[in-house]
């Protein structure tokens, strides 16, 4: 079986998204920055068009932007960028009730992915 394009993983992905945000607020893990980027780009306006808010976490982003970010239905980023507001759910209103990650865990996702309800593999 051929391997699937990244479109049709990022589709995919944000299928799972949209299913598990029917529950409650969903961060998508993923494996690099431009992933990260590629994510946004292809699945904002789907979101938008379901009523849905996507946002992007960056590591650059002041604490305000990151809270922001948090009150998404879907957020996006990289593991690190999940992974360094380990232990500021409270300053920063996270909810980590589902996560889609794209990749295998390995090192410090494992002990982020520990923290949510449900977990998803892209």
């Amino acid at each position: 079986m051929a391997s699937r394009s990244e479109p049709e993983r990022i589709f995919t992905h944000g299928q799972v998204a949209a299913w598990l945000g029917l529950e409650g607020v969903v961060h998508l893990l993923t494996v690099s920055e431009e992933s990260a980027v590629a994510h946004t780009k292809q699945l904002e306006s789907v979101f938008a068009l379901l009523g849905r808010r996507l946002a992007r976490l960056s590591a650059g982003d002041s604490a305000e932007v990151r809270a922001a970010a948090y009150e998404a239905d879907v957020v996006v980023g990289t593991v690190d960028d999940f992974v360094a507001d380990l232990g500021r759910e409270t300053e920063l209103g996270i909810v980590r009730h589902a996560a889609v990650i794209e990749g295998d865990p390995t090192g410090a996702l494992v002990q982020l992915l520990d923290m949510y309800r449900r977990v998803m593999p892209g």
